[in-house]
């Protein structure tokens, strides 16, 4: 598995990165908190399928500095939204909510057609929607 030491290197490198940089620092702490508790769940498969690869740590140093990235530039209602589902981890088991799974070619073609598709699901009252799959699985 991965060596606390690289562990803290790339909560480093994400920290450093310029955008991640200018969020609040309470925001900021939040994301590497999350990185913190969620890190074996994310890490492991991935080492498990990509470990022996010379490659894997500064892969994933740099795909975990884009998805920091990416959080820092998710608009205020989206980060709002997280805070709130940090507090109530079960939102999705809520009698309030429901979830509609589809394939998305059987449902709608593709993505384009699903947007298509929102204020049906919303007439149905969905409030939260999987997809899958989104990729083409691999042979094998």
């Amino acid at each position: 598995m991965i060596r606390i030491s690289v562990q803290q290197q790339i909560k480093e490198q994400v920290s450093q990165d310029p955008t991640f940089a200018k969020l609040y620092k309470y925001r900021q702490n939040q994301f590497l908190q999350r990185l913190e508790v969620y890190w074996d769940d994310v890490i492991r498969p991935l080492h498990h399928l990509y470990g022996h690869l010379d490659t894997f740590e500064p892969w994933l140093a740099d795909t975990l500095t884009r998805i920091g990235r990416a959080y820092a530039e998710r608009p205020a209602e989206l980060h709002e939204l997280d805070e709130k589902r940090l507090l109530q981890p079960d939102w999705f088991q809520q009698s309030n909510m429901l979830g509609y799974v589809a394939y998305t070619d059987r449902f709608a073609g593709n993505l384009n057609g699903v947007a298509e598709k929102i204020d049906y699901l919303n007439e149905l009252g969905v409030t939260y929607l999987h997809l899958m799959p989104l990729l083409q699985p691999r042979h094998g």
